[in-house]
């Protein structure tokens, strides 16, 4: 009975043990992707006049590309422009759109879905 009682409460201790370094390690990733956030928001903060130009333009010049791509259906070397204007901007959520729509079945969610992060991107630049 003795030794029921005591590996009982060994169980039990040993729980609680591995819960309160869980709830530690827990509140340690909290904090660190809280400050790897908020180093996030003050890079992109950051960013000088110059660089959101850039950005601007970069973006401006994937949504010429764009129309002309959706003018001529993807004939003629439109999907190549479009895709080195692309490639320029270094947004890989923007490349992975464009590989979608060339390669997706459904085109015209892709293109509205391309065209819809083209347009949040140059929104968010073209902030103060």
């Amino acid at each position: 009975m003795f030794k029921e009682i005591k590996k009982i409460f060994f169980n039990l201790n040993t729980l609680i043990i591995v819960l309160a370094i869980l709830v530690v390690i827990g509140f340690g990733l909290a904090v660190y992707f809280g400050i790897k956030a908020n180093n996030l928001e003050k890079e992109f903060a950051s960013i000088g006049p110059k660089e959101k130009l850039e950005k601007i333009h970069s973006y401006t010049v994937v949504l010429e590309k764009f129309e002309a791509f959706k003018r001529k259906e993807g004939k003629g070397n439109t999907t190549g422009d479009l895709e080195k204007a692309v490639l320029a901007t270094g947004s890989g959520v923007l490349k992975t759109l464009f590989d979608e729509m060339i390669l997706g079945g459904n085109t015209e969610k892709d293109m509205n879905y391309f065209l819809d992060a083209v347009i949040d991107a140059l929104k968010f630049f073209s902030k103060n």
